[in-house]
Order: structure tokens, then sequence, then C-alpha cells
């Protein structure tokens, strides 16, 4: 995803504020961890497509996507974690 001009915005795939629970090609609203957020109204937006799985070892070929068919194209993510977090051990009595 790209702002017009020289500007841009970029968010790691693997993060989950790369997963959006209701997409929107713009206004496009970049949040940091810091408790700041970027607003970017321009054009222009790039996002990831979806593909068949049979054509996902095909040449890809350039498509513009309008109005309408935008939400059943868009790429869909999900989070995992990389190392759950360590379990407790079982409490156990001396009974």
């Amino acid at each position: 995803h790209t702002d017009a001009g020289a500007e841009g915005a970029g968010q790691n795939l693997a993060s989950p504020g790369s997963c959006l629970k209701d997409f929107r090609s713009r206004p496009f609203i970049e949040c940091h961890g810091h408790g700041r957020c970027n607003y970017y109204t321009s054009a222009f937006s790039y996002w990831l497509a979806s593909i068949e799985p049979e054509q996902q070892f095909v040449k890809p070929m350039p498509e513009t996507l309008k109005a309408g068919n935008l939400k059943s194209r868009v790429g869909r993510c999900a989070v995992c974690m990389r190392n759950p977090p360590p379990r407790m051990a079982p409490l156990r009595s001396n009974k």
C-alpha cells in the first residue's frame, strides 16, 4: 500500500496490524505502537490480491480492480504466534 507522490506507508505482513477486519481501499490509516496514526487519502493504494489455488504457480497478470469487486479479490491473512507462550507445569499434591 502506497500513498501518492513520494510518500509511502508500510506494514509488516507478519504483524497483526496487517490483517484488517474490514477492508477499505481508502482512506488508509497506519497506526504506530506509540499512539500516533498516519492518515493517507490519496488516489492510489496497493494491496495483495488473492488468487485461485490452480493459479498459484502461474505468472501473474496485471489487473486493475474496480469498485464493486475489491472485497472478493483482496488478500486476507491470519497471523499466528511463532512460539506459543510456555505452559505452566500442573500442580501436584503430595498426598
